[in-house]
């Protein structure tokens, strides 16, 4: 049996890759057909000794991946895999959940605090912090090249979007109402195909109840 987690469409939407581990062995980068069949573990030279690979996600042209690599002693960093190789990208050490940016240029990832969004520039081949916070999730990039993140821990848990180049990213959505409503949490989970946001709500996982007992 496989334990799969995060699973990513190809641009194509002929595959779908999944972090996964089998027999309690490291974590590895699985492929399936989108349609069904075997699933098979992508070959990757370079990996560090006792890392495992976690979250990956397509290029927009479909030849590379963009992973955690999660390292011994507690340490991440992202990788990229292309045509079986992995490389660890300069001074992504604790960054994980790393995203491709519509035109192949960036990468936004969160540290491993959840405390910091940030991009990296593949042409600069350089990082920058574009947001401090309590607890992100995310990111995501829009169709037009924004990525989108969200706090948790911030009151009303609101939504964020960022431009590349902007001076500061601007909120576009907080959901105060929907948490006043009985729901615990109000999570972004990414787009529909028109565009609008995708939610995740969670009410409490526990309800109490009376019971009334009638001895005879």
């Amino acid at each position: 049996d496989i334990t799969a987690a995060f699973p990513r469409w190809s641009p194509d939407g002929q595959w779908i890759v999944f972090g996964g581990q089998a027999n309690a062995g490291p974590w590895q980068i699985y492929k399936v057909p989108a349609g069904g069949g075997p699933a098979t573990v992508m070959a990757a030279a370079h990996v560090p000794k006792g890392a495992d690979l976690q979250a990956p996600d397509w290029s927009p042209n479909g030849e590379s991946l963009s992973v955690t690599v999660s390292l011994p002693g507690s340490r991440t960093a992202i990788g990229i895999l292309r045509h079986g190789v992995l490389t660890l990208l300069p001074g992504s050490d604790q960054f994980s959940s790393a995203h491709w940016s519509p035109d192949g240029r960036r990468l936004a990832a969160y540290s491993n605090d959840q405390r910091q969004v940030l991009l990296y520039n593949f042409d600069q081949a350089g990082w920058q912090v574009v947001a401090h916070g309590n607890a992100f999730t995310g990111p995501l990039w829009s169709a037009d090249g924004s990525v989108y993140f969200q706090d948790l821990l911030a009151p009303s848990e609101p939504l964020f979007r960022y431009h590349p180049g902007a001076r500061a990213p601007e909120p576009v959505a907080e959901f105060s109402a929907i948490l006043n409503g009985g729901v615990h949490r109000c999570g972004f989970t990414g787009f529909a195909p028109g565009g609008a946001l995708l939610l995740s709500l969670n009410r409490s996982s526990a309800d109490l109840y009376r019971a009334t007992l009638d001895l005879p």
